[in-house]
């Protein structure tokens, strides 16, 4: 059996929800630097939207505000290749589309009440088992996915806990089922908010929250600052109560003061 063979299940699955004009492109890998890294090339040359990369292992993963993200074998790292441009969505508005896609997705695969943090950490727990970096050309977003899935072990102190699936379930996962159900997800959210439908996937973030009525701390470039986890607005900015004022918060780091935070309900 070839690589190619093996995903054959996600080749089925980007060709039955084809958001682009022609069909996806499908790259497997056994090791890479990124798998971000080559969706950015592919999306310079002109590939189809939708198209994918995967990797068994990442040399030199990466999460957001530039963080290492240790990707070893066992891991779940892959890239979609997204042209939300004519489509007028905001690109910040896909943070939210593809973390509400890949919680959602795990969740079908796993029964596991995998959880959101702004914008886009997907959490079980109180614990870190996933994120997602986007990154932007000219007509192009690359949407990548991290999701720990059957580590047991992290070299060193990991910036935050981390889990994966196999140490929450017990279970050792087959990857290529799973990338098919989250890539799918994420598609299928993608097309809902390209079709003006982005009020249901705003308010399927909130639910899937776990943060939402939380104390919360935010790092921003030039300051800190304290206060009640409110909303998120239209645009999928994290709205902060700070005293009796609303802040709207673009980009930042974002901490819980209470470790488990809020946990999302099963069916959200």
């Amino acid at each position: 059996m070839t690589l190619t063979d093996r995903w054959s299940d996600t080749r089925r699955k980007l060709e039955e929800i084809q958001v682009g004009p022609s069909g996806p492109e499908l790259v497997v890998l056994d090791v890479t630097t990124s798998t971000n890294d080559v969706a950015r090339e592919l999306a310079g040359r002109g590939c189809p939207e939708g198209s994918l990369v995967v990797a068994a292992c990442q040399t030199a993963g990466r999460g957001r505000l530039g963080r290492n993200w240790q990707s070893q074998e066992g891991g779940l790292w892959f890239s979609l290749v997204l042209r939300p441009g004519s489509r007028m969505v905001p690109v910040f508005r896909l943070a939210l589309v593809s973390a509400v896609g890949s919680a959602e997705g795990l969740r079908e695969k796993t029964g596991l009440a995998v959880g959101l943090k702004w914008p886009n950490d997907l959490y079980i727990g109180g614990k870190k088992v996933g994120g997602i970096l986007h990154e932007l050309g000219q007509d192009w977003v690359v949407v990548g996915v991290g999701i720990n899935v059957n580590q047991v072990a992290w070299e060193g102190e990991p910036a935050t806990r981390p889990t994966s699936l196999r140490l929450e379930t017990g279970q050792v996962h087959d990857l290529e089922p799973l990338l098919a159900v989250v890539a799918g997800r994420i598609l299928l959210r993608y097309r809902q908010a390209c079709s003006g439908e982005w009020e249901q996937v705003r308010e399927a973030w909130r639910a899937l929250s776990v943060m939402l009525g939380q104390e919360v701390v935010v790092t921003l470039p030039d300051r800190s600052l304290a206060g009640l986890a409110s909303d998120i607005d239209e645009d999928g900015n994290l709205l902060v109560k700070v005293g009796g004022a609303l802040v709207t918060v673009t980009a930042g780091d974002v901490l819980l003061t209470r470790a488990k935070g809020r946990s999302p309900g099963r069916d959200a």
